[in-house]
C-alpha cells in the first residue's frame, strides 16, 4: 500500500524535533512494508516573513517534500486568501511528488490546518481518500475557531474525510461537540521503540531528579513545577534537581524564578534528539507535566514506556492512562497538590514496578498496537 502522510508541522531545517511522531508513524509503516511519502505544507502565518526554503530530501529511506508559503493577507477574512494560495502551492507540489514516486492509494492527514485541507483538495482532484487525525489542542480552546471562516472550513473537513480518528476520548468528545461532526475513532499516538529497552531504575537517594518535558509557554505552565518542588524541598529537607526539555517565551522567567526560590540544579535543554531523551528518562526518578491542558501527552506515555512514575495535572488525554500504579494524576492546578504528589510518589517509590509500567504502556502503545489499528482503517477507506 502507498501511503501519503501530510502533517500540519514538522520538522525542518531550523526545527529538527518538531513533529517527531508524525515522522515515527511514517518510519513505523515503512517498516511494516508499505510504500510510504510525506509532504508537508510548510506555512509561515506572518505577512512579514518571506516564505520558507526546504528542499526535499529522503529521510530514513522516506521521500519527504516541503511546500512552502506564507501570510499574504492579515485578518481572518484574509485566511480565505492564505488557504488558496496554500492549497495551490501544495497541489504543485504533490505533482512533482507523484510523477517521481507514483499516485498514493490513502492519504493520511494529521490535523485539519492545513495537512486535512490539503487532503481533502487531493480527493476532490483526484479522488484518492484520506484520514484525518486531530492533534491539535487549540481547535477545543480557541473561539477563534468557532468564526467565520473557520467553523464551516473545519467542519467541511471532516464531514469529507473518509475516517477521522482523535487521539483522545477528551479531545473526540470536544471537538463532536463543538463542531457537530460525525464521530470517529479513537486510536493514540505510538510510542517510539526505544523508549521500552533496557530499563533503568533508579534508586532513591538524598537528590531526587526531577523531568518536564514541553514548549516554554504558560500553556505547559512549568512556573507551578519550579514553585511545587520549592514546596516539596521544603517539607522534605531532599534537594531536587530539575530538567525541562523545551524552549520558548518562558526561559527567561523560569530561569529567574529558579534563581529567586533557590533551585541550584536546574537546567533547560532547548534541543534533544530521541535517543538522548532517553537517558534523560532514564537518568530522572519522575516525569512531571504540569500542562494545563493536553490531548493526549506523549512524553508522559515514553516516560511509562521506560518504566517511570509520573506526576501529571487532569489535563484531559492523560487521564486516560495514568493511574495509581504508574504514577498520581493531580486534580487541582496549584503548587501545593503538585508537591504533595511529587513527595507521594517518592515516599511509595519501591512500589511502582518499572516493568510493569512499561509492560502496561507497550501493550496500548506500542507499534504493534497502533499499526493494527491504522491498517485496518486503511484497508476500509480503500474497499
Amino acid at each position: 500500500m502507498h501511503i501519503l502522510i501530510i502533517p500540519s508541522w514538522y520538522k525542518t531545517s531550523t526545527e529538527k524535533s518538531l513533529g517527531t511522531f508524525f515522522f515515527e508513524q511514517a518510519v513505523m509503516l515503512k517498516k511494516m512494508g508499505h510504500k510510504v511519502g510525506i509532504i508537508y505544507p510548510y506555512h509561515v502565518p506572518s505577512t512579514k516573513a518571506k516564505s520558507p526554503n526546504e528542499k526535499t530530501i529522503i529521510d530514513s529511506g522516506i521521500p519527504t517534500f516541503y511546500s512552502c508559503t506564507s501570510n499574504k493577507v492579515p485578518t481572518r477574512i484574509g485566511d480565505v486568501v492564505n488557504k488558496a494560495i496554500v492549497l495551490k502551492n501544495f497541489y504543485n507540489e504533490f505533482q512533482n511528488y507523484t510523477t517521481t514516486h507514483g499516485s498514493p492509494d490513502v492519504v493520511h492527514a494529521h490535523s485539519v490546518f492545513y495537512a486535512g485541507l490539503c487532503a481533502q483538495h487531493i480527493q476532490e482532484k483526484c479522488a484518492i481518500p484520506y484520514v484525518l487525525t486531530e492533534h491539535f489542542s487549540g481547535l477545543s480552546r480557541n473561539l477563534e475557531y468557532l468564526k467565520f471562516p473557520y467553523r464551516d472550513i473545519i467542519m467541511n473537513c471532516y464531514e469529507k474525510s473518509n475516517k477521522n480518528i482523535f487521539v483522545s476520548k477528551f479531545l473526540h468528545e470536544q471537538i463532536i461537540n463543538r463542531f457537530e461532526i460525525k464521530s470517529g475513532v479513537i486510536i493514540p499516538n505510538l510510542v517510539n521503540p526505544i523508549f521500552f529497552n533496557n530499563l533503568h531504575h533508579k534508586e532513591i537517594k538524598k537528590q531526587i531528579n526531577i523531568l518536564n518535558i514541553g514548549a516554554l509557554n504558560k500553556l505547559k505552565n512549568q512556573k507551578n513545577l519550579l514553585q511545587a518542588i520549592k514546596q516539596a524541598s521544603k517539607e522534605s529537607g531532599l534537594q531536587f534537581s530539575v530538567t525541562i526539555i523545551g524552549k520558548g517565551k518562558e526561559k527567561k522567567n523560569l530561569k529567574e524564578l529558579a534563581k529567586k526560590i533557590k533551585l541550584k540544579k536546574f537546567n533547560i535543554i532547548e534541543e534533544a534528539s530521541r535517543k538522548e531523551i532517553k537517558k534523560l528518562i532514564d537518568n530522572t526518578h519522575i516525569l512531571v507535566s504540569t500542562s494545563i491542558y493536553e490531548t493526549f501527552g506523549l512524553n508522559i506515555a515514553e516516560a511509562h514506556a521506560a518504566g517511570k512514575p509520573t506526576v501529571v495535572f487532569n489535563s484531559g488525554g492523560p487521564a486516560e492512562f495514568v493511574n495509581k500504579s504508574n504514577g498520581i494524576l493531580v486534580e487541582y492546578d496549584n503548587p501545593e497538590s503538585i508537591a504533595d504528589a511529587i513527595l507521594s510518589v517518592i515516599n511509595n517509590y519501591d512500589n511502582y514496578n518499572p516493568q510493569e509500567i512499561s509492560e502496561s504502556c507497550k501493550n496500548r502503545f506500542s507499534e504493534d498496537v497502533i499499526y493494527s489499528e491504522l491498517i485496518k482503517i486503511y484497508n476500509k477507506v480503500l474497499k
